[in-house]
C-alpha cells in the first residue's frame, strides 16, 4: 500500500477503503466546500465547526457519485449562464451602438436647429435694427442748407456810430 498525502487522509472513503484523488476530483470536492461555506453563510446551515475540521468530512461512493453529478449539473448551468451572459454582452452592445447613433442624430439635429434659431434671430435682429434706422433717420437727418435760406447780412451785425 502507498503511502497518503495529508490530503488524501482527509478526503479518504470511509468503510470503502482508500481512493486516490486526481485533480478532477480534488476541483469537485473543492466545489462542494466552496457551495457548502456559501450556504452555511447564506442559510445559515450548522457544519462541523473549525475545531473539529471541515476537512474531516468522509465520503462514501454513493455521496461521491451525487457529488459529481452535482458539480457537472453546475458546469452546465455555469456554460448555460455564459452563454446566456454572451448573448446578453451581445445585445447590450447592439442597444449601446443604436443609442449612440440615436444620440448622435439627436445631438446633430438639436444643432441644426440652434443654428437656424440663431440665423433666424440675427437676421430678424438685422431686420429690425434696419427698420429703425430707416425710421430713426429720417427724423434725424441733417438738414442742408439751400442757398436760397436768407442768411444774416454782414453789415447789420456791426455797430453804428451812436448820434448825438
Amino acid at each position: 500500500m502507498t503511502e497518503r498525502t495529508s490530503f488524501e487522509n482527509n478526503w479518504a472513503l470511509a468503510g470503502d477503503g482508500y481512493y486516490d484523488f486526481d485533480f478532477n476530483i480534488a476541483a469537485v470536492v473543492a466545489a462542494f466546500l466552496h457551495l457548502t461555506l456559501n450556504a452555511k453563510a447564506r442559510w445559515g446551515l450548522r457544519l462541523l465547526n473549525a475545531k473539529q475540521g471541515c476537512l474531516r468530512l468522509l465520503l462514501n461512493m454513493h455521496d461521491f457519485l451525487y457529488l459529481s453529478e452535482f458539480v457537472l449539473r453546475i458546469k452546465s448551468q455555469a456554460q448555460t449562464a455564459i452563454l446566456v451572459c454572451s448573448n446578453l454582452a451581445v445585445q447590450i452592445s447592439k442597444l449601446s451602438i443604436n443609442l449612440t447613433w440615436q444620440e448622435c442624430k439627436l445631438e446633430t439635429s438639436y444643432r441644426k436647429r440652434v443654428s437656424h434659431h440663431a440665423s433666424n434671430l440675427s437676421q430678424a435682429c438685422r431686420v429690425k435694427l434696419i427698420a429703425n434706422y430707416s425710421k430713426n433717420g429720417v427724423q434725424r437727418q441733417p438738414r442742408i442748407r439751400t442757398p436760397d435760406t436768407s442768411l444774416p447780412k454782414p453789415g447789420a451785425l456791426t455797430t453804428q456810430p451812436s448820434r448825438l
